[in-house]
């Protein structure tokens, strides 16, 4: 985003989908790598989901780099997670 958090935190949250969740936000999939450091806020943002009744799900790979989700052997795995979200997010949709 071209600077650090301390030199313009405004950028920062303006790109944080951590602002932006209501009562018209999506259902979330957040498919994580083992590495701590690229799950920053997503503990924020699920309990800013689950105070709007939002459905979300967390899955963290162990022993995994960063962009795991493109490599074998975690990349059928991945599909799979996603397209089983994907059909419960839509097959409770339809329900109602």
């Amino acid at each position: 985003m071209g600077y650090t958090f301390r030199e313009n935190p405004e950028i920062w949250n303006e790109a944080s989908p951590t602002n932006y969740v209501d009562e018209n936000s999506p259902p979330f999939l957040f498919i994580n790598s083992s590495i701590n450091r690229f799950h920053a806020g997503r503990d924020i943002l699920v309990d800013k989901l689950n105070k709007y009744g939002t459905y979300s799900e967390i899955h963290t790979f162990p022993d995994t780099p960063h962009p795991f989700w493109f490599f074998h052997p975690w990349f059928n795995h991945t599909v799979k997670l996603v397209t089983d979200f994907l059909n419960k997010v839509f097959r409770y949709q339809n329900e109602y």
